[in-house]
């Protein structure tokens, strides 16, 4: 069985929110192409709607593609603004040779958030 642990950080223009949110992703399963594996989530701020990785393979590597949906916990859906709120983190990742542990070429996360009028302003990993 084979691990991967993904890091995001998230940054709002909620001036409440001074250090953003850290987004922990972790997978384990058996990293093949077609496979869609299922993460366990950990974060401050937020809780699993549903999430899944889907591995593309090539010739000489392949690609990762992750998603998860969150919403705010319940101390977060208390704030102001944030009931209802929901968050797409999401990021393509390329490798080389046998997934996940050839190299990364680029992991680049993107994020939106509706439900409110709360908006990312960075990610960064």
């Amino acid at each position: 069985m084979t691990q991967l642990n993904l890091h995001a950080k998230t940054y709002y223009n909620d001036p409440s929110i001074h250090g953003g949110d850290e987004h922990y992703i972790d997978f384990s399963g058996d990293f093949h192409d077609g496979a869609i594996l299922y993460p366990n989530y950990r974060g401050l701020g937020f809780e699993l709607l549903t999430g899944s990785m889907w591995i593309q393979g090539t010739p000489f590597g392949g690609y990762l593609h992750v998603f998860v949906k969150l919403k705010p916990n319940d101390e977060r859906s208390e704030e102001p603004g944030w009931s209802g709120a929901e968050m797409t983190l999401s990021t393509d990742i390329s490798y080389w040779v046998s997934p996940p542990t050839g190299p990364y070429s680029q992991e680049t996360w993107q994020a939106e958030l509706t439900g409110t009028e709360w908006k990312v302003t960075e990610v960064t990993v």
